[in-house]
C-alpha cells in the first residue's frame, strides 16, 4: 500500500511503500525539522485518512508538546508576540530613520533596517542557546509577526495608489505616451532580466555543482482566503460608517476615517476572492485600490463633498496617524513590512549564498538596463524634457527614485507616479508573463520582479516563498546601484544624452 504524506506546515515528502505507521512519522519528523519548521519540542501527530482502495494519506500534524492544541492562551500569546513584533520591527526602522536623518543620508530606512537585521541573523547564526542558533531562536519569535506582515503586505501599498486621481493631466497626448512608456519598458526590463539571471543561474549552478530546483523553504506565506467573519466585519463597519457620516456630523472625521479604513480592508479580502481566472488581470492590490477609489466616490457623493478632498483626507502626509488618515495608518505598517524582509531572506539564507554571482550580476545590468532603457524609450516617444527625465527612475523604489529624479532636475510628483503605475502595472503582469515565457526557476523570477516593479511587484510575488527573497534583495540592489551610478556626473550626462536632451 502506498503512503502520501502531506504535513502541516505543508512539506512535500516522498512516496513510501510500508505499512508501518513509526517508520512514516520518524521520517517525516525528520524531514520537517531538518528544514527548521518545528522545534525539538513540538510533538508529530499522525492520522491516516483513507480515500481509495490503494491509497492512504498520512497527514503529520506539528504541535508544541507544552501548548494544548486551540487554546485560548495559545491565541493570545500569539497574538501578543504579533503586536509586539511589529512594534519591535517599527522601532527598527525608526532607529535607523533618525541615524540616516543625523548624518544627512537620502536612504529608505526600511531597507537598510531590512539589510541590518539580515546581517545580524547571518552574523548569529552559529552561535547557540541550548540546541539552537540565537538567529533561529530570534527568527521562531519573530514568525507569527514576519507571517502577520507577509498575509496583509499588499494591502500597505494601497494608499499610494489610491491617491492617482489627483495626479494633474495637462496633455492627454502626453499621459498616453507615458503609459505606452511605462508598460514597453517594464515587460523589456523584466523579460531582460528573467533570462539574464536565468542563464547565469544555470552557468554557475554547472559551475558550483549546484541544483538549479530550490529545497524546501522554512517560510511560507498564508495564502488562504480571508475568512467570511473578516469580511463581514469590514463591511458592516464600512456601511454602519457611511451611515453615521450622513447623521453624525459632529463625528464626521472620526467615522470617514473609520470608513475609508473600513473599506480599504473589505476591499483588499474580497480581492482574494475573486477567480483564479480573473486574478490573471486583476491581483487583489488592483482589485482593493479600484474598490477603495469607488468607496471615496460614493462617499463623497453621500455626503456631498468633492472627490478630490475625500481623497486628500483619505491620506495626508506629515501630520500624524490620526489627522493623516486611514491611509497613513495602513503606510506605517510598510516601513516594519519591509524589515520584517530580512527573515525571510533569511530562511533562504543558503539558496541566496549560492546564487550570490548570478543576483549581483543581474541587478547590476537590470540597473544599467533600467536606467538607459526608459531614456531612449521617452526620446522615441518625444516626451517633454521635465518628462524624460522624470521617467528614468520608474523602476526604483520611492524615496531613492525621488533622490534620482532631483539629480536629474525632473519633477517629483510625476516621478512618484510613474513609481507607482510601474508597480501596480507589474503586480498583475509578472508573474503570468514570466510563465507566459517559460521563465519558471524561482531565481529568476524573483531578481526580474524585484529588479522591474520594485516593492508592489515584490509585494506580489510573496505567493512565491522561493522567489519571494530574491525579488526583496534584488529591489533592495537595484535601486542602490541606481541611485549610486546616477551620482556620478558622468553617467547623468550619458542618460541626459541617450534621452536626447543634449
Amino acid at each position: 500500500m502506498s503512503f502520501i504524506i502531506s504535513s502541516s506546515p505543508r512539506v512535500p515528502l516522498p512516496i513510501l511503500s510500508s505499512r508501518n505507521k513509526t517508520q512514516v512519522a520518524k521520517l517525516g519528523f525528520n524531514l520537517i525539522s531538518r528544514n527548521s519548521l518545528v522545534s525539538k519540542r513540538s510533538r508529530l501527530y499522525v492520522s491516516i485518512r483513507h480515500h481509495s482502495r490503494s491509497s492512504t494519506t498520512i497527514w503529520l500534524t506539528c504541535q508544541d508538546s507544552n501548548t494544548p492544541s486551540g487554546s485560548s492562551t495559545l491565541k493570545l500569546k500569539t497574538w501578543s508576540r504579533v503586536v509586539l513584533g511589529v512594534v519591535i520591527l517599527y522601532g527598527i526602522d525608526r532607529c535607523f530613520a533618525s541615524i540616516l536623518s543625523r548624518f544627512a543620508i537620502s536612504f529608505p530606512s526600511s531597507l537598510v533596517g531590512m539589510l541590518i537585521t539580515f546581517i545580524f541573523l547571518l552574523a548569529f547564526q552559529k552561535k547557540k542557546i541550548g540546541s539552537q542558533s540565537i538567529s533561529e531562536h530570534i527568527f521562531h519569535w519573530f514568525l507569527p509577526s514576519v507571517q502577520f506582515l507577509s498575509r496583509w503586505l499588499a494591502v500597505f501599498f494601497v494608499p499610494n495608489l489610491v491617491m492617482l486621481p489627483l495626479f494633474p493631466v495637462k496633455d492627454p497626448i502626453e499621459l498616453m505616451r507615458m503609459c505606452i512608456l511605462i508598460v514597453i519598458c517594464l515587460f523589456a526590463t523584466l523579460l531582460f532580466t528573467a533570462f539574464l539571471s536565468s542563464f547565469l543561474s544555470r552557468k554557475e549552478s554547472q559551475w558550483k555543482k549546484l541544483s538549479v530546483h530550490s529545497s524546501v523553504t522554512s517560510f511560507k506565506t498564508d495564502t488562504s482566503l480571508p475568512s467570511v467573519p473578516i469580511i463581514s466585519f469590514w463591511s458592516i463597519m464600512s456601511v454602519l460608517s457611511a451611515i453615521g457620516l450622513y447623521y453624525w456630523r459632529r463625528l464626521s472625521y472620526a467615522l470617514f476615517y473609520l470608513y475609508s479604513l473600513s473599506i480599504t480592508l473589505s476591499g483588499f479580502c474580497l480581492g482574494q476572492w475573486v477567480p483564479v481566472e480573473m486574478k490573471k488581470f486583476m491581483h487583489p492590490i488592483t482589485f482593493c485600490t479600484l474598490f477603495a477609489m469607488l468607496g471615496l466616490f460614493l462617499i463623497s457623493k453621500w455626503i456631498a463633498i468633492p472627490f478630490h478632498v475625500a481623497l486628500n483626507t483619505y491620506l495626508r502626509r506629515g501630520v500624524g496617524l490620526w489627522m493623516g488618515g486611514a491611509g497613513s495608518l495602513l503606510l506605517t505598517f510598510l516601513s516594519p513590512a519591509v524589515v520584517s524582509f530580512a527573515f525571510q531572506m533569511y530562511s533562504r539564507r543558503t539558496f541566496l549564498q549560492q546564487y550570490m554571482f548570478t543576483l549581483l550580476s543581474s541587478c547590476t545590468l537590470a540597473s544599467l538596463f533600467g536606467l538607459f532603457s526608459t531614456a531612449y524609450m521617452a526620446k522615441l516617444l518625444q516626451l517633454s524634457p521635465v518628462t524624460r527625465v522624470s521617467l528614468i527612475p520608474r523602476s526604483i523604489t520611492v524615496p531613492l527614485a525621488v533622490a534620482i529624479s532631483s539629480m536629474l532636475n525632473g519633477d517629483i510628483p510625476l516621478t512618484s507616479t510613474a513609481v507607482a503605475v510601474t508597480g501596480m502595472i507589474g503586480a498583475n503582469v509578472n508573474k503570468e508573463l514570466l510563465s507566459l515565457f517559460g521563465i519558471h526557476q524561482s531565481v529568476a523570477r524573483g531578481i526580474s520582479t524585484g529588479a522591474s516593479s520594485h516593492g508592489l511587484g515584490t509585494a506580489a510575488m510573496a505567493e512565491e516563498p522561493e522567489a519571494f527573497p530574491f525579488a526583496a534583495i534584488s529591489m533592495t540592489l537595484v535601486a542602490t546601484i541606481s541611485t549610486i551610478l546616477t551620482s556620478f556626473p558622468l553617467i547623468r550626462r550619458w542618460l541626459l544624452w541617450v534621452s536626447g536632451i543634449y
